[in-house]
């Protein structure tokens, strides 16, 4: 079994496992309803060592932005509010799934030094044009940020093509291995 990287430190970690949101304006109901999915199936994994009660008066929390672009910031950072972009699109349970894990912490699973070949290859081709001399320009950034990350991540378990932080697979899911590393960040090893 797979499991993806984790951040370093436990400053980067949720006091408690409790991740606060609130919700920015702008979104459908279905949307918001797939996003509030995401976050119980987290929770549901995690054995509830994660969970994301509505914002009232904690101090910390992530509001939920609808952009034209999905990000978030990885772990705790120590901010009152913390911007967590989803894009309010037909995969937004997905996206939601995958940027939560950034907000708990999880790193993208293809900065792993044992990602195998071909699917840095597929990811180079994804954010490529397409030729030969995009493809090859794709590789080396992915290899320099390999590089570069080594410092700021934590292997667990082996490479997990299954992961939902993985660029450029199917996942529609939190895998086992997603699973394991959350539960090491936040009190138990899977």
């Amino acid at each position: 079994m797979g499991m993806v990287i984790k951040i370093k430190g436990a400053q980067q970690v949720w006091p408690g496992g409790v991740i606060a949101h609130e919700f920015a304006d702008g979104w459908s109901a279905d949307g918001k309803s797939k996003v509030l999915q995401a976050m119980r199936d987290w929770t549901e994994a995690t054995g509830g060592l994660v969970t994301f009660p509505e914002h009232s008066n904690q101090k910390f929390y992530i509001r939920i932005t609808n952009p034209q672009q999905s990000r978030c910031a990885l772990g705790f950072n120590g901010q009152s509010e913390i911007e967590c972009q989803i894009k309010d699109d037909a995969n937004v349970y997905v996206t939601a799934l995958h940027e939560l894990g950034h907000c708990m912490g999880l790193g993208h699973e293809q900065l792993r030094d044992d990602t195998p070949a071909e699917v840095m290859l597929n990811i180079a081709r994804a954010q490529s044009d397409g030729s030969e001399r995009g493809v090859a320009f794709q590789m080396e950034i992915i290899r320099s940020l390999i590089q570069m990350k080594k410092s700021d991540y934590v292997k667990v378990g082996g490479f997990d093509k299954a992961s939902i932080m993985l660029y450029a697979s199917d996942a529609k899911r939190i895998s086992d291995g997603d699973v394991a590393s959350a539960k090491q960040l936040y009190g138990t090893s899977a």
